[in-house]
């Protein structure tokens, strides 16, 4: 009987602390309201680090995520040109801005230069230098774009991006993932088409 007793004890022990253990696993995912509001702000803010910073001035029209754009006061990385007719601009703010959006073991060259390594930034005399060459006549990546929430981690957010294709008359799905780091939600995986439609696989 003793035995009986004891076991049962034992068995609502466990029972008890593997219900707290998952009620406080669950308690520290967030809510999917906020999820998503994380990130829209997130990916409102890649496009503009990615595109924005160089295009704004020099084409109509800003992105937009789920009807929502970005504020003006999250737009402190810009790209100065001498005139519009240049390829080359200057970054101000960059590298406190790429740090803060993008995860660790993200680098300048994962973001600014395509698979065959063809980079265009660069750094001279202090400063960051962007080729961003618009002769190709080729779109932008839709500005209309739309994120929802595919998974909720602890440490972890995963999102599809819905990218509208004019040219084939298509949607197209792809990932953007944020993770935590020192308490701060960072790009940890992300895709962008460039002027030339050279792809990005950011990761």
């Amino acid at each position: 009987m003793r035995n009986t007793l004891f076991l049962i004890a034992i068995f609502c022990t466990i029972s008890i602390l593997m219900f707290v253990i998952y009620t406080k696993a669950n308690d520290s995912k967030i809510p999917e309201d906020e999820a998503l509001k994380i990130g829209e702000e997130k990916y409102l803010e890649f496009l503009w680090i990615v595109d924005g910073a160089f295009n704004s001035k020099r084409f109509d029209g800003e992105f937009t995520v789920n009807g929502k754009k970005l504020d003006d006061d999250n737009k402190k990385f810009t790209c100065i040109y001498k005139n519009k007719k240049d390829d080359t601009c200057v970054g101000k703010n960059f590298e406190e801005s790429f740090h803060n959006l993008f995860s660790s073991n993200i680098t300048y060259d994962d973001v600014y230069a395509d698979d065959s390594r063809n980079a265009w930034i660069s750094y001279k005399n202090g400063s960051y230098y962007f080729t961003n060459i618009t002769s190709c006549n080729v779109n932008r990546m839709n500005l209309e774009q739309t994120i929802k929430i595919y998974e909720i981690e602890k440490d972890k957010l995963t999102f599809h991006v819905f990218i509208e294709d004019s040219g084939y008359q298509n949607t197209r799905k792809r990932i953007f993932s944020l993770i935590k780091e020192n308490d701060i939600w960072k790009i940890s995986k992300a895709y962008y088409e460039d002027l030339c439609e050279i792809k990005y696989s950011i990761k």
